[in-house]
């Protein structure tokens, strides 16, 4: 029996209306799909544009660092020579000035006038005070320029030489000095033992007046190879605007005007511990006392050992 043509007719009109449907979605698919290739295409070139940009910033921005830090480092060695040099042939004439002057107080001191001879006093004076000046600044700039290359040493045989240096005054003033063990460290043992004498010594210059001072020497080990020092004291203590301009070269803390020194001790000290690849800070309270904190790398035999702690 055969099929009714009519059927037949729009069993085939279904199947043609079903082709045209698939082929309209596949052609509006095939549409998308371009056009979200096309869009990727253009996200991919503006990101590499982006990144072209963006990396040649970083490389200008890389080279003018670079510049910055050659010229740095050139007009820093300009300014070490410079102040080697100037501090080298000062000396000499400041002797000789100081020389003159005591020979014309020792030969005609009961023949001057009071007034005269306050004069003269006070040019001694600061003629004495141009001369440690001078002394330190040669120190200064002889920090990178004269020191060792770094090696294992003892910390605890660097503050007892400090303490030998520094023994007649550490007992005219009756300072009390205690230390942890510490550990061995990699660094000039020169400047390391100067490092430490020249913060007892300020500890005892800045003494309070009302007790007897005291300083403590501890450490420990950290676990990034470094080590961490502090040294306090019992004395006048420092105010917090004094804290952040204490290791600049001439700045002497507060109104201290009466206690001799040069403003250049603890600027030579931070220049010793950046030398060592370390860093130094000041904790303190006014009137209670201060602590000098600072970092230099452990030797490698303590370096391995890790953060146990020395104190």
């Amino acid at each position: 029996m055969s099929e009714d043509p009519g059927v037949l007719r729009r069993h085939l009109d279904r199947e043609r209306r079903a082709r045209q449907a698939a082929e309209t979605i596949a052609e509006e698919k095939t549409r998308e799909a371009f056009q979200a290739n096309e869009s990727l295409k253009r996200l991919n070139e503006d990101l590499e544009r982006q990144v072209a940009e963006r990396t040649a910033e970083l490389r200008a921005a890389r080279d003018e660092a670079v510049a910055a830090q050659k010229e740095l480092q050139r007009s820093n060695a300009e300014l070490e020579n410079f102040a080697y040099s100037v501090s080298h042939d000062l000396r000499e004439p400041l002797r000789m000035v100081h020389s003159y002057l005591e020979l014309i107080r020792h030969r005609a001191n009961a023949d001057l006038p009071p007034q005269v001879a306050d004069y003269l006093d006070r040019a001694i004076h600061t003629t004495e005070r141009m001369q440690g000046m001078v002394r330190g600044l040669l120190e200064y700039a002889r920090v990178t320029t004269h020191g060792s290359p770094p090696a294992p040493v003892s910390a605890d045989a660097c503050v007892k030489a400090a303490v030998e240096n520094l023994e007649l005054g550490l007992e005219e003033a009756r300072v009390s000095i205690t230390r942890d063990p510490l550990p061995a460290v990699c660094a000039d043992s020169e400047q390391l033992a100067r490092l430490f004498q020249n913060l007892i010594s300020n500890a005892v210059k800045y003494r309070h007046p009302g007790r007897r001072p005291a300083i403590h020497v501890a450490a420990r080990k950290r676990d990034d190879g470094m080590a961490s020092f502090r040294v306090s004291d019992n004395g006048r203590g420092l105010a917090a605007e004094d804290k952040e301009r204490a290791f600049q070269l001439f700045q002497r803390p507060g109104d201290n005007t009466a206690i001799d020194g040069t403003g250049i001790g603890l600027a030579v000290c931070k220049r010793m511990v950046e030398r060592h690849g370390g860093s130094i800070d000041v904790e303190s309270t006014p009137g209670e006392g201060a602590t000098f904190c600072f970092t230099l790398p452990l030797a490698e035999g303590d370096a391995a050992e890790g953060g146990s702690a020395a104190g």
